[in-house]
């Protein structure tokens, strides 16, 4: 009866010990959650504060804080150009009208050569886009390379003191 009564609180120790584990694990799990939710909440209270600062309170005299507002400066005016680049790639890649480019209307055609409808779907073969005007783009500046990561440089002349932006 003394080898039942061992192996019954053996069993119940090991039990218990694994439910007490899985309680801790289940709070480590819950705390690190909270930890990240309030890391993202922090990072967001500092992008709005950061975006108050330069909508607001932005000084042309200070130094340290103007590198950063004008490199959103710069940043925003790419992205502007970049965004009228790409709304100008996509309108020109939008396929003709069929009835456009023969200027015949749909009732003038013969019935055995109807196409078949493709109810808003791409025709197989996409259009191809029309070749970019090198006279009518917007030349990089020299110092500038579109592919590189946007970072900003520090004005006091150390050239290992690059501060990459997020």
């Amino acid at each position: 009866m003394d080898f039942w009564k061992c192996t019954e609180n053996a069993v119940i120790k090991a039990v218990n010990d694994l439910v007490e584990k899985n309680r801790r694990t289940a709070m480590i799990n819950r705390l690190k959650i909270v930890v990240k939710n309030e890391r993202d909440a922090q990072n967001h209270a500092f992008v709005q504060l950061g975006k108050y600062y330069y909508q607001n309170l932005r000084d042309k005299q200070n130094g340290d804080t103007e590198i950063y507002c004008a490199a959103a400066d710069k940043a925003g005016a790419r992205l502007t150009r970049a965004y009228a680049k790409l709304d100008e790639l996509c309108v020109s890649a939008q396929p003709a009208s069929p009835t456009a480019d023969s200027g015949e209307k749909p009732e003038d055609k013969p019935a055995d050569s109807e196409e078949p409808s493709t109810d808003g779907q791409e025709p197989d073969e996409p259009p191809i886009p029309d070749e970019p005007d090198p006279d009518k783009e917007e030349a990089a500046d020299d110092d500038e390379n579109p592919l590189d990561p946007f970072s900003v440089k520090d004005s006091s002349g150390d050239n290992d003191a690059e501060k990459p932006q997020k």
